[in-house]
C-alpha cells in the first residue's frame, strides 16, 4: 500500500500543475453545481399527524404570542461590578438593541 501511495505522490508531483488545475475545476463544478440546487435555508419543524403538532397547531390558532418559541440571553459580568453601573449598562443595552434588530426577534427585555 506504501508503495502505490508513494507512486500516487511522485506521479502528481511530477504533474502538479494539472492535478492543481484537475482540483480547481472540480471544485468549481461541484461549487456551481451546489449554488445551481441550493434553496433557502428553512428553520421550521413539523411533523405532520403527531400529536403534540396538533396541539402546537391549535395553541398557535388560540393564542399565536404562546407559541413562539422563547430563548433567555446571560451577561456574566467581571466579580464585583453590577448592571447599574454606567458604563456596562451601556454596553448591555447596546447588545440588546443589536438583538431587537434581528428580523426573526419579536421582543426583548433588559436586566
Amino acid at each position: 500500500m506504501s508503495a502505490q501511495l508513494y507512486d500516487l505522490g511522485r506521479w502528481c508531483f511530477h504533474r502538479r500543475g494539472r492535478v492543481i488545475g484537475f482540483w480547481m475545476v472540480l471544485l468549481l463544478v461541484l461549487g456551481g453545481g451546489a449554488a445551481a440546487v441550493m434553496r433557502p435555508l428553512d428553520d421550521t419543524f413539523q411533523i405532520p399527524g403527531a400529536s403534540s403538532q396538533a396541539a402546537f397547531d391549535q395553541l398557535r390558532m388560540t393564542f399565536p404570542e404562546a407559541a413562539d418559541v422563547g430563548a433567555t440571553m446571560m451577561v456574566s459580568l467581571p466579580p464585583g461590578r453590577t448592571v447599574h453601573e454606567p458604563d456596562l449598562r451601556a454596553a448591555i443595552e447596546a447588545g440588546v438593541a443589536d438583538i431587537e434588530r434581528e428580523p426573526f426577534v419579536l421582543g426583548s427585555l433588559s436586566p
